[in-house]
């Protein structure tokens, strides 16, 4: 207008947005592209007291007279009260639940104390120039800062006397960071300011280079080997608007991006220009939010919002849509999946969900603390799990139902130190001052390990328990070069440009990798000339799968759902087909075999299985497995086609405790029944009226059961088994696998394995089997054994991770299979029944008729038919002791002590769940009742608000959410460890604790912080190796959810939160009328910045970030590095 006043805005695209004033030049009215209206009003003074959205929510806010928020009120009418001094200074936050945080100032406007609602008090205190020298938390630790004359950070202090100084150039660019081992790191700088190297404290260069606009266009990392002196380079361009628009890899392969005149992204091609090319198209509505993402199978996935920008629809490829409904403050109460099934949400006063109401109408409940702790999870059938916290909200006990408490205890840098499980045993723990873990003592006081580090942080030594040690080297891109085991085995890798394995050497000889332009295995090539081809779709299904035995081919419809599977006969007559529901997650209804006999699911409201029935036609059933579920979701009965009945009993914990076993009229067959100690040991078991009693050591290993005496080595692996009058004996390798089992016959059983801990070979005697391994499946599949001369001796077919069929000769059986995936009988090509099985709970073979020679049984894994074990890859499971042979190698999660058993089978839940890896239990329902839908990350993004991204992305019902995320993490293991990524425990187990704080659903009712994927927790150093093991790992994680989602057929698109976060919000306080109050963007952006307004830790910014809290928002200090001045009105 003539003023000056902005009256209208109109885009590239066309797009108008108008704006209204009053007299005194306020914004009353902004009225958007779709004519959706906000409007604001103001008091005397100027300051905004109300914001009315379209949907006529509004939200309104009180102030003193001299301008601060006294009372904000949400469209729910839930109040904050905020109160100050008589220097204007704010003392405390209140809320409908109490006072949630409590500041004091000093004379200068520092914060000197903040009390958080636990009572817990954080104290600052300052030089005569307003530098934070000291903090002191709520327990009493302090971290000491000093700095130069020009206010510069020189030393950060922690807690241990741990120190870490920064050295600055005339220009106040950080040119030298020493750590607390004196390990030195350098940068150097362009004239702008822009880094252009880092050198590490290996004194390796890392080198970036940038154009006019200061834009990274490229980072040089160092040479990988000395006989590979070329640097690794990346590259990237940009439009004129600054946007990226092309990213070319080590290997010189483009990834484009294209843009619409607004500056809206429109479409991404991987691998331009090649046969493996791949694009996905956004179309954008007038407000510009995605409304169409279309996948590189041309399969659209549509999305529509309400008034206030809330992603209320998402319809998939198919039209199955899935809706979500808010209540006025913007909070997710409803979503209702395509059959009309609906889950809902409650909320405290603290916008804090704590009520999941499934489509069955049980609950799930979470309790919180005063500052957001969860204290307590509920689950449907009302078992209870509470979780204690220090002042600091450090987790430091987890009780189940059955009142058994582990306890966790930390250092004062944080460091978790000491495990104490429900028995009273500890586990020790102790680090060096970068808070590397360099020893561990196990709980009885004898038995311990120690870890080495080079000055990048690379784990090179593992001394053993036995006292041996594993020595570890590493390339100049931090991949393990070489394993050397103690013996004097050896494990050499060489890697691509881009960093994927290419190559692995140890004593058998060499295995050769072949990839794709996107990265994607294509071939691998095993010592002795045997070979694997994979072939791959746009969006990386796999298609078909080559070996010696022939092709498998693999079909999916539009939402990527397998829907055929043709053998190596290449032939119509060899097709299995599968047929999906409506579902809310797509769930699998019928699969047809090439000999048309037909397996039906059924689901309850939860897509929990209830049956399987194998049957041809209208025909009466060859099998069925009718499942009747408790409240939480454990099968308490099973009846079979022929009328048996199966009981499962268990305590609070969800451990069996019995089975008995029915015929048809009711007469007991089988009754077994199980005791344990409190941390999961069986400590009696009764078999039809006879029972035995087990010991164990400190270290939760067998040493007795009946008669018989277990022994083991000095790491945990079982040795031998003596009962007086037999003795069966096992031997182990430097890498703690199974080499060798001598039964009391004297017939020795003697395994080889590649570098991956893959079984590749059994000897028996004279005779020699050799195994083929599907890498590119989930959890490896065994798909080929074969004599010395390569000449087949059975090749199997996979789909879904389970068994379809086997060949031996020119005779194909094919596999059923119940609701556990076990093998419970094989067919032949006219379908009929040539075989059948029968197990125990825990795996035991109870039945077997039939003579066909085959090595599927139990959940749907490989069994040694001569020694009765269970080959579940990372370790040996023995069903009738029901746990395994040999220690867990991996780190467990804090949040779930049962898995802390570190020999215990799936927490003694086997009628449940499923351990195919040997690492990790799962369900086997997860392969056929996959993920329910994940929203779209990307316009959630655009609409820049946490919260907003919290209730939009992860509606996982608990049972589900567990099993994608342990899944996840399986995947993302193996993928970093085939990348020979050195991922120690530590980066695992740090992982996992971003995991078990809420980043993602693994405990009922957690809501996913899509964020906080993107968090790199404090003791893992920015730009170390480790941070590096880290940062791919949680890569692959994230990967990996997307990959099983989109096996789910629903599309999984994580946002751009990380380097565009800060633009993203930005942009949406602008698009809603919201001023951007520059200081205070600063501030809060600048804590990520050691020479930030904030200083260098964090708590500096207490009173910001318990005002953000106080707002509603729930979040932590770590979002503001990525958010910042979104909630900053």
């Amino acid at each position: 207008d003539p003023s000056g006043l902005v009256l209208r805005e109109t885009d590239p695209l066309n797009r108008t947005t108008s704006y209204g004033y009053d007299a005194q030049r306020n914004v009353i009215t902004r009225t958007n592209a779709l004519n959706q209206t906000t409007t604001y009003a103001y008091d005397s003074h100027g300051n905004q007291t109300a914001v009315t959205d379209p949907l006529g929510q509004t939200t309104t806010t009180a102030y003193n007279r001299y301008g601060g928020p006294t009372q904000i009120r949400d469209p729910l009418a839930r109040v904050q009260t905020i109160s100050y001094d008589g220097r204007f200074a704010p003392t405390t936050l209140t809320d409908a639940l109490g006072i949630r945080a409590r500041f004091s100032f000093d004379d200068r406007g520092n914060l000197t104390a903040f009390t958080d609602a636990n009572g817990g008090m954080t104290q600052s205190f300052y030089d005569s120039f307003g530098n934070q020298i000291r903090t002191t938390d709520p327990l009493s630790r302090t971290t000491n800062y000093t700095y130069d004359s020009l206010g510069r950070l020189l030393t950060i202090t922690d807690a241990q006397h741990g120190v870490t100084r920064y050295q600055y150039d005339a220009l106040g660019w950080t040119r030298i960071m020493t750590d607390a081992l004196n390990r030195v790191t350098a940068y150097e700088y362009d004239s702008n300011g822009n880094r252009t190297a880092m050198i590490d404290p290996l004194g390796r260069r890392t080198t970036y280079t940038y154009d006019a606009a200061n834009r990274l266009t490229a980072v040089i990392a160092p040479a990988t080997t000395i006989t590979d002196p070329d640097a690794v380079t990346t590259r990237s361009t940009y439009t004129w608007r600054g946007a990226v628009e092309t990213q070319t890899d080590q290997q010189g392969r483009v990834m484009r991006h294209t843009y619409d005149r607004a500056g809206q992204r429109i479409s991404t091609t991987l691998a331009e220009g090649t046969p493996d090319s791949a694009t996905t198209l956004w179309i954008y509505d007038a407000l510009g939010r995605v409304v169409r993402e279309t996948n590189p199978r041309s399969a659209p996935t549509h999305y529509g919002y309400d008034a206030a920008g809330r992603t209320i629809s998402m319809t998939n490829a198919l039209g199955h849509t899935m809706l979500t409904s808010y209540n006025a403050a913007g909070e997710r109460v409803a979503q209702q999946d395509p059959n009309n099934r609906q889950t809902t949400y409650a909320y405290d006063a603290r916008r804090r969900l704590t009520t999941t109401t499934l489509p069955d109408s049980t609950n799930m409940t979470t309790l919180y603390d005063g500052v957001g702790n969860r204290t307590a999870s509920v689950d449907q059938a009302d078992k209870r799990t509470t979780f204690a916290y220090d002042a600091v909200g450090q987790l430091i006990a987890v009780t189940n139902a059955l009142s058994e408490t582990t306890g966790y205890g930390y250092d004062l840098n944080g460091n978790l130190t000491a495990i104490t499980d429900a028995a009273g045993r500890v586990t020790q723990l102790t680090y060096d001052a970068a808070g590397q873990v360099i020893g561990k003592v196990w709980p009885d006081a004898s038995t311990s390990e120690a870890f080495s580090y080079d000055a990048v942080g690379n784990q090179v030594s593992h001394r053993l328990a036995s006292g041996q040690t594993t020595v570890y080297t590493y390339t100049a891109q931090n991949q393990l070069s070489e394993l050397r085991y103690y013996d004097g085995a050896s494990v050499r890798y060489t890697y691509t440009p881009t960093g994927q394995r290419a190559t692995v050497v140890d004593g058998r000889g060499t295995t050769a990798y072949t990839y794709d332009a996107q990265d994607r295995l294509t071939q691998t090539v095993v010592p002795d000339g045997q070979r694997i081809q994979v072939a791959y779709d746009p969006v990386g299904n796999r298609t078909r799968l080559t070996t010696a035995s022939g092709d498998v081919q693999y079909t999916y419809d539009a939402l990527n759902r397998l829907t055929s599977v043709v053998d190596p006969s290449g032939a119509a007559s060899g097709t299995t087909s599968y047929r999906y529901d409506l579902g809310s997650i797509g769930t699998l209804s019928e699969r047809t075999l090439p000999n048309n006999l037909i397996t039906s699911y059924r689901y309850d409201d939860l897509d929990r299985l209830t049956e399987i029935t194998h049957h041809i036609g209208t025909q009466p059933p060859l099998l069925r497995y009718a499942y009747t579920l408790g409240l939480a979701g454990n099968r308490t009965h099973l009846v079979e086609a022929d009328g048996t009945q199966t009981e499962w009993r268990y305590d609070a914990a969800y451990r069996l405790t019995g089975e008995t076993i029915r015929q048809s009229n009711g007469t007991v067959i089988a009754q077994a029944d199980f005791a344990y100690d409190r941390v999961g040991n069986r400590l009696s078991q009764t078999i039809n009226g006879q029972s035995t009693t087990y010991n164990y050591n400190a270290l939760d290993q067998l040493t007795a059961a009946g008669s018989a005496q277990y022994h083991y080595d000095a790491r945990g692996n079982l040795t031998q088994i003596s009962d007086g009058s037999t003795l069966t004996q096992y031997t182990w390798d430097a890498a703690d696998r199974l080499t060798n089992v001598t039964l009391p016959s004297g017939t020795s059983y003697r395994y080889a394995y590649d570098a991956d801990g893959r079984r590749v070979q059994e000897q028996v005697a004279s005779q020699t089997t050799n195994y083929l391994w599907d890498e590119s499946a989930f959890y490896g599949d065994m798909v080929r054994a074969y004599d010395p001369t390569g000449a087949s001796i059975a090749s199997y077919v996979f789909a879904n991770n389970d068994p379809i069929s086997f060949a031996r000769g020119s005779t194909r059986s094919y596999y059923l299979l119940d609701g556990q995936g076990s093998v419970r009988a094989l067919t032949s090509a006219t379908a009929a029944l040539t075989d059948q099985y029968s197990y125990t709970a825990f795996g035991e073979t109870r039945a077997q008729s039939g003579s066909s020679v085959q090595a599927y049984g139990y959940t749907g894994q490989y069994q040694d038919a001569q020694t009765g074990l269970y080959y579940l890859r990372a370790r040996y499971y023995a069903p009738g002791l029901g746990r395994f042979l040999s220690r867990d190698p991996a780190d467990l999660m804090q949040n779930d002590p049962r898995e802390w058993n570190r020999y215990g089978y799936v927490a003694n839940d086997p009628v449940n769940a499923i351990d195919p890896s040997g690492l990790f239990a799962g369900e086997y329902a997860l392969k056929t009742a996959r993920a329910r839908i994940v929203s779209g990350g990307i316009q959630l993004a655009r609409q820049g608000v946490l919260e907003a991204i919290a209730q939009s992305v992860g509606d996982l019902l608990a049972a589900e959410a567990r099993l994608i995320y342990e899944d996840a993490m399986k995947r993302a293991i193996a993928k970093a460890e085939k990348g020979n990524y050195h991922v120690d425990k530590r980066i695992i187990s740090a992982l996992k604790a971003t995991i078990s704080r809420g980043d993602v659903p693994l405990e009922p009712g957690r809501n996913i912080e899509l964020v906080s994927v993107n968090d790199i927790p404090d003791t893992i150093k920015p730009g170390s190796p480790r941070y590096q093991a880290f940062s791919f790992l949680r890569q692959q994680f994230i990967d990996a959810v997307k990959e099983i989602a989109m096996e789910a057929g629903w599309d999984f698109v994580i946002g751009e939160f990380g380097e565009h976060a800060e633009e993203a919000a930005v942009r949406h306080m602008k698009n809603n009328g919201w001023q951007s109050n520059k200081p205070y963007q600063t501030a809060a952006l600048g804590i990520s910045n050691p020479n930030g307004p904030c200083g260098p830790d964090k708590r500096n910014c207490a009173g910001l970030i318990s005002g953000l809290r106080a707002s509603g928002y729930s979040i932590s200090a770590r979002w503001l590095d990525k958010l910042g001045s979104v909630f900053l009105k």
